[in-house]
């Protein structure tokens, strides 16, 4: 187990500047989604659904790659079977479900991948890698509601 890592050490500008780009096409989804023009709104909502489970596929991966770390096998086989469980049951939404209910399901998707990993201290991560995800996944989930809000209507009648 990787012990945490203590806040005065550095962390490089990559990181930081990385994980942001990773954010642009949520960013920029929650605000094209709300325009006819430049760029057609399903095909917004598309991209952006697709970037959404990509990106959920990236995070699922850090968890099976946490369940190589010296773990006891109980722990090791949740995270395998979680990480791989949540993408299949959001693949199977993507294939059959309405928008609204893919959204809503891909914005909870990145809360149950957090979870764990804010509760458990035996994940090999440090305190760098948790702040992270915290802001990150804030950050995409309020994208992810900004883009339900705009399919779902409620701010008038937009699918």
């Amino acid at each position: 187990m990787i012990p945490p890592r203590d806040d005065t050490v550095p962390t490089t500008a990559a990181v930081y500047l990385l994980g942001g780009a990773g954010l642009l096409p949520f960013l920029a989804g929650a605000v094209l989604i709300w325009f006819d023009e430049p760029v057609n709104p399903v095909f917004v909502l598309q991209a952006f659904n697709i970037y959404s489970l990509m990106l959920l596929s990236f995070l699922g991966g850090a968890w099976w790659g946490f369940s190589f770390a010296g773990m006891d096998a109980r722990p090791r086989l949740l995270l395998r079977l979680g990480a791989v469980a949540v993408l299949l049951c959001l693949w199977l939404l993507m294939l059959f479900a309405p928008g609204r209910q893919i959204l809503a399901a891909l914005g909870a998707a990145y809360l149950v991948l957090l979870l764990p990993e804010l509760g458990s201290r035996s994940l090999p991560v440090d305190v760098t890698y948790r702040r992270l995800r915290i802001v990150f996944t804030g950050v995409a989930v309020a994208c992810h509601l900004s883009v339900f809000v705009c399919v779902s209507g409620m701010l008038g009648t937009r699918f």
